[in-house]
């Protein structure tokens, strides 16, 4: 029975760990709508410069993300905690799985 309750235990973290992912890539995915900042974000440079089709809609585009930076940062507080839950929960996964190799 500790070996079904270490196989449940693991599942339900591999469940866990599959949620914050997934949030980790919503958060990201609306960081990235958001233009958060291209030093914390480097794929919302090239996001930008695809999306706008002019030099003046790109600065409209630009200057517009400093409104909202507050809640950015909220975002990326979010996606870095949600990603250290991640690696917490992977390194618990592994070591129960070790402990039942």
């Amino acid at each position: 029975t500790l070996l079904q309750q270490k196989d449940v235990e693991i599942s339900h973290l591999k469940a866990r760990q599959s949620g914050l992912q997934e949030e980790v890539q919503k958060l990201q995915h609306s960081a990235q709508s958001a233009s958060v900042s291209p030093a914390v974000l480097p794929v919302t440079t090239a996001s930008l410069t695809t999306t706008s089709s002019s030099p003046s809609g790109f600065l409209t585009h630009a200057s517009g993300s400093h409104r909202g930076f507050h809640g950015d940062e909220i975002d990326i507080s979010d996606v870095l905690w949600s990603q250290q839950e991640i690696n917490r929960l992977s390194a618990e996964v592994m070591r129960l799985e070790a402990e039942l190799g």
